[in-house]
């Protein structure tokens, strides 16, 4: 699609953001980005600079965050809802029909939150 028409593709998967922007997708869609945007705008603007291997680390790192929010067998919704009020941050309770994470999922969203931020502030130190 993206080599034959003229319309602006955006990525819809956490995974492969960086994958689809490469190949010229106009940004993305993404649940995770809620929880973690500062880091999803560095991966497309360390891209965007010509430092495709930070970019690709960054997009690396992600990956276990991805993957407990969206491999939970929950909706990313219900994922991001969850995540966001257990750090404090006003995202509401989902709405039926759905139903809110239980205490084992947000403690494993936590975790993978807490290990995400933690190797963030040590690149930076």
């Amino acid at each position: 699609m993206l080599s034959r028409t003229g319309l602006a593709y955006y990525a819809g998967c956490d995974e492969q953001v960086l994958a689809l922007y490469a190949v010229g997708a106009a940004g993305y869609v993404s649940t995770v980005a809620n929880v973690a945007p500062d880091l999803f705008r560095a991966v497309l603007d360390a891209f965007d600079a010509g430092d495709t291997g930070r970019a690709a680390l960054l997009q690396r790192r992600a990956i276990p965050l991805i993957e407990s929010m969206m491999a939970a067998g929950l909706p990313g919704t219900v994922t991001a809802k969850a995540l966001l009020g257990a750090l404090g941050l006003p995202a509401g309770p989902v709405r039926a029909p759905l139903r809110p994470a239980d205490p084992e999922t947000i403690a494993g969203l936590l975790a993978a939150y807490g290990e995400l931020t933690a190797r963030a502030a040590q690149s930076q130190a």
